[in-house]
């Protein structure tokens, strides 16, 4: 899993996330996880980071060994992707649902054979949508009051508060590098491929990311 997203204390240590390298330690951790009593298995399938930074890629043997072994357990499969690369390991290693939408355009290929196989595809738009509505609508932050705890709330004006002085670049403690330039570009390919999407027939399911 790609760790550029959180710090990995949080990611690692706190057992968020398994880093798998191996068909073998695939099978080995969804077994553990089934065991464990988890009700889905997310694998991520990202070549490139928010910021398009390459990353290490999952061999697609590794992928299928998870998904095969959370299948043996009779355990979905949720694929992070966000871009074409992620969508179309996604098809090729049996994934059930598609978590996120693709930050690059997808082909009609790719199109037609989510919409063929009805699978589903999760959204979470307002994931990163929120930070330029939140930029061009100072106001947003107060309507939030009400629903924070005054901690958490001043936490957050404080990230607001740096978002504004950054520029074009997002605060360093969310994600290195990410730059509003990119982030607008990259809600306009998925507001595009999610047009593409419902207009072929596929499948969407909606939630709001903020489990975890």
């Amino acid at each position: 899993y790609p760790l550029d997203w959180a710090p990995r204390a949080m990611a690692v240590d706190l057992e968020v996330v398994e880093e798998i390298d191996s068909a073998a330690r695939a099978r080995a951790v969804v077994d553990r996880l089934a065991l464990a009593g988890v009700d889905v298995v997310k694998l991520a399938s990202m070549d490139v980071s928010y910021n398009e930074r390459a990353l290490p890629v999952m061999p697609i043997e590794t992928f299928r060994a998870a998904v095969d072994a959370a299948h043996a357990h009779r355990l979905r499969v949720f694929v992070h992707a966000h871009t074409a690369d992620g969508y179309q390991k996604a098809l090729d290693g049996g994934a059930d649902v598609i978590a996120h939408s693709s930050f690059e355009p997808l082909s009609d290929a790719v199109i037609a054979e989510v919409a063929r196989r009805q699978i589903p595809v999760i959204p979470t738009l307002w994931v990163f949508a929120a930070f330029g509505h939140a930029r061009h609508h100072p106001e947003y932050l107060e309507e939030l009051r009400p629903q924070l705890l005054p901690g958490w709330f001043a936490r957050l004006a404080d990230f607001d508060r740096r978002m504004r002085a950054a520029g074009d670049t997002l605060p360093d403690d969310f994600l290195p590098d990410l730059r509003f330039s990119r982030l607008d570009n990259a809600m306009q390919a998925a507001r595009d491929n999610l047009a593409r999407l419902a207009a072929a027939g596929a499948r969407f399911a909606f939630g709001t990311d903020t489990s975890f």
